[in-house]
């Protein structure tokens, strides 16, 4: 007697869940279906289908809610695709009022906190995105999210600053970020640091600038947070330039310049800006403003650091201006002495380098009064010079030989170099080289890449003189010759400036064509930008995130 009760319970049940899956089915489809949508740009269709699979979801009995915030989720961005606030809001707001305790809720109500923020800013009147911002912020906290709330703050920041209100944008991102500290969110910290660094830099408040974006720098430098470095590096040498443009800086500013180049040259994590940009800058600001005793001691600083996880070429040529530096502040003893036995690596570079060195050299000599030995050098530095056809970094070598040579009164021993110098300054500038491009690469291999792995590499090909360039998800690749003109190349979205053993990158979008414009007639290494050594041996590799390491 108890047996048919639980069958026919048991059938029920059965005939009940094939009605629902039948249900939940026609959901799922809705909801993958909307993706294509998405992808071809036909976001009323897609929020339709969406619309349909969120009715289903809310019909069915049995709990939904992870299918349903996928669904919400994407609702909120075509909505926002379509303009259509207003329901985007509240696709958001009913997406926040989910909850926290099922999985996926959380990266969900992110993904389309994202989507309000572009809404946000893509409004032509600042106040209205301000005060949509506010007003999903204040769901936020309703619900239950506060870091979602918090980030509103940080958001509706941006949106100031985009409209040019900096002042505005600071009190907002101070707000955000005094919420993240309570809430010890150490990303989102790094991200507010670095947002108020670059307004206060914007607003004209420099030295204030410079305490948050340290803070930004060394969270990224510990190696743990690497998601806001590019916009951190990218920030703190808009800093930089703003305080290399002064013609007073601050001791804090200089100090703040020292402390950026040192962190990061000894940190060994991957860099999107090289820190030997920030340690060559400190180097120039001592020499700049110092007295002697001061910019000899800067140069000693330099020299004695520990460089982390970079190749021979990094350490050579700051030694070369380190002792460049000793030379003018009248000790050219030391110089001489930081010079011997110089390690400048086997890369293509090493050669402009070992001409770099022998020009400090006999400029050491010519200070110190060995005309002899001064001769000597000269002659053999003029030579490196000439087998390394950099033609400004040429002239401005001969040009101090010269004046070094009249200052002994030795000008007729060394009258080749004046004639060389005659001659190279007569043949004038040459014609400028053409950029090249080519657009292609793996773009669903490229999806699949971490953050942090290697995309493109960056290798000398010493037999054939080249310098190669390598998607190593699409393997492809492309060389360049080695010329000491500047030239733009771009390879899959990796746009560079190639000059000699250096290279630039300009900029990074992968599978695009970046730069194919021709590059300046001709430049030094100082005159192309952030420069990176193309090292002799391994190669250097750019990472998904676009930092780069050395590896070999």
């Amino acid at each position: 007697m108890l047996a048919r009760p639980v069958f026919v319970t048991l059938a029920l049940v059965c005939a009940s869940s094939l009605v629902d899956d039948g249900a939940l089915r026609r959901a799922k489809d809705l909801r993958d279906g909307s993706g294509a949508d998405w992808d071809a740009g036909r976001y009323a269709d897609a929020a339709a289908k969406l619309e349909e699979a969120d009715r289903l979801y809310v019909a069915e009995r049995g709990d939904h809610r992870a299918e349903r915030a996928i669904v919400l989720r994407a609702l909120t961005w075509n909505r926002v695709r379509l303009g259509d606030v207003d329901t985007a809001k509240n696709s958001f707001a009913t997406l926040l009022h989910l909850g926290h305790e099922t999985p996926g809720i959380d990266d969900a109500a992110w993904s389309a906190s994202v989507a309000i923020m572009e809404a946000a800013h893509a409004m032509k009147a600042m106040d209205e995105g301000l005060s949509l911002l506010d007003d999903c912020r204040k769901r936020a906290l309703e619900a239950g999210f506060p870091k979602i709330a918090t980030q509103c703050l940080h958001d509706s920041g941006s949106v100031a600053s985009d409209h040019g209100d900096f002042q505005r944008a600071i009190d907002l991102i101070r707000r955000c970020l005094a919420e993240r500290e309570k809430q010890k969110d150490t990303e989102g910290c790094a991200w507010s640091n670095n947002n108020l660094g670059y307004n206060l830099m914007r607003a004209g408040h420099v030295d204030e600038a410079l305490a948050p974006l340290r803070a930004a720098f060394e969270a990224v430098r510990k190696g743990k947070l690497l998601e806001p470095q590019a916009k951190v590096e990218q920030n703190a040498v808009l800093v930089l330039e703003a305080i290399e443009r002064n013609n007073e800086p601050s001791e804090e500013a200089v100090k703040w310049v020292w402390t950026i180049g040192e962190m990061g040259a000894q940190s060994g994590v991957p860099e999107v800006v090289p820190s030997s940009r920030f340690l060559r800058a400190a180097l120039a600001l001592e020499r700049r403003r110092g007295t002697p005793s001061s910019q000899l001691a800067a140069a000693d600083r330099v020299r004695k650091l520990k460089i982390v996880a970079q190749p021979a070429e990094v350490r050579a040529d700051l030694t070369v201006r380190a002792a460049r530096v000793a030379v003018d502040a009248g000790d050219g003893k030391k110089a001489l002495a930081w010079l011997d036995k110089l390690d400048c690596g086997t890369g293509p570079a090493a050669p402009l380098l070992r001409a770099e060195a022998s020009l400090v050299r006999a400029l050491a000599q010519a200070a110190s009064g060995q005309a002899k030995a001064f001769v000597t050098e000269a002659t053999t530095a003029a030579a490196a010079f000439k087998a390394v056809p950099c033609r400004p970094a040429r002239a401005a070598a001969l040009r101090d030989l010269v004046a070094a040579a009249d200052r002994l009164k030795v000008r007729d021993q060394v009258s080749a170099i004046s004639d060389d110098l005659a001659q190279l300054e007569h043949e004038g500038s040459p014609g400028g080289l053409g950029g090249k491009a080519s657009a292609g690469g793996d773009r669903r291999n490229f999806e699949k890449l971490g953050a942090d792995d290697p995309l493109f590499e960056i290798r000398f090909d010493a037999a054939g003189g080249k310098i190669v360039v390598r998607d190593l998800v699409a393997n492809q690749e492309d060389s360049e010759e080695l010329t000491w003109q500047p030239r733009n190349v771009s390879l899959n979205g990796l746009g560079l400036t190639v000059l000699g053993g250096w290279v630039v990158i300009r900029s990074f979008a992968y599978g695009g064509a970046a730069i194919s414009e021709g590059s300046a007639a001709e430049g030094t290494r100082d005159d192309i930008g952030d420069y990176w050594p193309v090292p002799g041996k391994g190669r250097a590799l750019v990472t998904k995130r676009g930092a780069v390491r050395f590896e070999g």
